[in-house]
């Protein structure tokens, strides 16, 4: 609706659509209450380092900021998913959040696309209803067909921990899947170049067919026992996976499906059921889980933030604190509504505690 400028260079703005914006200049001479200019006062934040300083002496009162950012892309992660529990049962939600988190950044669409279909043509129950000790295939059989994988070739069923005599199984299981079989063709749009062998589809898929099995049964009952663990529900989750010869999953990966899915996803379940004790286990879950394997975007927010301080006890929710911040407020420079410039701003003893006037 408005460009606001501090210099104008007097070159028109122009929308997507081509209709013109109208420009308001505030000349960066622009003064606050006390006489401070607005670029003095701003140019204290917004650089390669913020709070530094500040870190140093009070790494309580950042790690406190930084969880509160967590808390926000918690809340925001619930929002979405209690919108998909309007429209789904909660074992199809939970399963479609994690065959999500199984695709990384590189094949989440596609891995979707898999669960999206497994619902839709009732593959799921198809393997709660086979006898436990054929599970596996099927499993295997179906998230592979869906993902157009079958038949295998050597070196994909290599990744997949799959010896030719089970490969032979599941392309017959597959085959026998009707109305799978006839309906789908070709492969998904997965992505392979550049992506490790660890994190291959077929990988992911054959993870995502091992915690089927897992939680064929009692899929939500399941995957909530894990907020109960604390710092060894990585270790129970990579449990779920090491089924035959699966791939193991990462401890990264499933601190990632902890954190981003499981406290999620009771989250959200809490609300839409009114269940005050599970939302209660989830924050508690939320507040004692580890972190991930860093990232470009948590070091960078993280450098952002404490520049060569040390800032340790973030754990997960303090890690996700950096990713919002990354994401919604350093990555847009949007430091008017940043909690860490508004605390370089209030320790700044020769500058007013307010944000000046726009």
């Amino acid at each position: 609706m408005l460009h606001v400028v501090a210099e104008h260079d007097f070159v028109r703005t122009l929308r997507q659509d081509g209709a013109d914006v109208p420009v308001l200049h505030l000349p960066l001479e622009t003064t606050t209450e006390t006489g401070t200019r607005v670029v003095d006062v701003w140019s204290l934040v917004g650089g390669a380092i913020c709070a530094e300083d500040l870190t140093r002496r009070e790494p309580h009162r950042a790690r406190g900021i930084l969880k509160g950012l967590g808390d926000a892309r918690l809340s925001g992660r619930v929002a979405r998913i209690e919108a998909s529990l309007q429209q789904a049962p909660p074992a199809h939600v939970l399963i479609g959040l994690v065959f999500d988190a199984l695709g990384y950044s590189a094949n989440r669409e596609p891995m979707r696309a898999v669960a999206d279909q497994l619902v839709l043509c009732g593959g799921l129950d198809r393997v709660a209803r086979v006898d436990p000790d054929r599970r596996l295939d099927v499993a295997r059989a179906t998230v592979l067909g869906i993902g157009g994988y079958l038949p295998l070739s050597p070196s994909e069923a290599h990744l997949a921990g799959v010896s030719p005599a089970e490969t032979a199984t599941i392309e017959r299981a597959w085959s026998d899947a009707a109305p799978w079989a006839g309906s789908l063709s070709g492969r998904l749009s997965w992505q392979t170049a550049r992506v490790r062998p660890a994190n291959h589809p077929v990988v992911r898929l054959s993870q995502a067919a091992s915690l089927l099995v897992a939680l064929a049964d009692q899929p939500v009952a399941t995957m909530l026992t894990l907020l109960d663990e604390s710092e060894t529900a990585d270790a129970t989750l990579r449990a779920l996976v090491v089924i035959a010869d699966t791939p193991p999953l990462g401890v990264d990966r499933a601190r990632a499906i902890l954190t981003n899915v499981v406290v999620p996803f009771a989250v959200a379940l809490s609300h839409a059921t009114g269940d005050r004790d599970l939302e209660e286990r989830a924050m508690a879950a939320w507040d004692r889980l580890p972190s991930a394997e860093t990232n470009a975007k948590v070091r960078d927010a993280r450098r952002q933030v404490a520049g060569d301080a040390p800032l340790t006890g973030l754990g997960a929710r303090g890690q996700q604190g950096l990713i919002h911040l990354h994401d919604t407020l350093c990555g847009p420079r949007r430091c008017y509504e940043c909690p860490v410039a508004a605390w370089v701003m209030a320790e700044e003893p020769s500058l007013p505690t307010s944000s000046p006037p726009m």
